[in-house]
C-alpha cells in the first residue's frame, strides 16, 4: 500500500496534538520567562544569551527567534504549537529515513508515531 508522505505527516500531526494539544492553554513554563525577558530587553541580548553570553556554551539562535516574536495574549499557545508541529516535523524526518532503509510504505510511520 503506497502512503502518500502528506498523509504520513498529516497523520503525524494529527498524533502529536491528540498527545500535547491539552497543554497548548498552560501558559509559559520554567525558562521561558528568562527567554522572554531577555528579548523584551532586545533582539541582541537574547541573542548574546543564546550565544556568546550563555552558560553552559550554547549556539542556538535559530532557537531564540521564536521568543523574539513571542508578544501577546496568545503567545505562550504559539509557542506550544510550534513546539508540538516541531515534534511532528522531527517524527515525519525520522519516518522518511525508515523508509528509505527499508522501503516499507505504512511502518516508517508507525515507528515514528513512537518518537511522539
Amino acid at each position: 500500500m503506497k502512503i502518500n508522505r502528506g498523509l504520513g505527516f498529516a497523520f503525524l500531526v494529527l498524533i502529536a496534538v491528540l498527545l500535547y494539544g491539552s497543554h497548548i492553554s498552560d501558559g509559559f513554563l520554567s525558562d521561558d520567562y528568562l527567554y522572554i525577558s531577555w528579548a523584551s530587553e532586545s533582539v541582541g541580548k537574547l541573542l548574546a544569551k543564546v550565544t556568546s553570553e550563555s552558560y553552559p556554551r550554547m549556539i542556538r539562535p535559530v532557537a531564540a527567534l521564536p521568543w523574539a516574536m513571542a508578544k501577546g495574549a496568545h503567545a505562550a499557545a504559539i509557542l506550544h504549537a510550534l513546539s508540538i508541529l516541531l515534534h511532528a516535523t522531527n517524527a515525519f524526518l525520522i519516518a522518511l529515513i525508515i523508509r528509505k532503509r527499508t522501503g516499507q510504505e505504512l511502518q516508517p510511520y508507525l515507528w515514528a508515531s513512537l518518537y511522539l
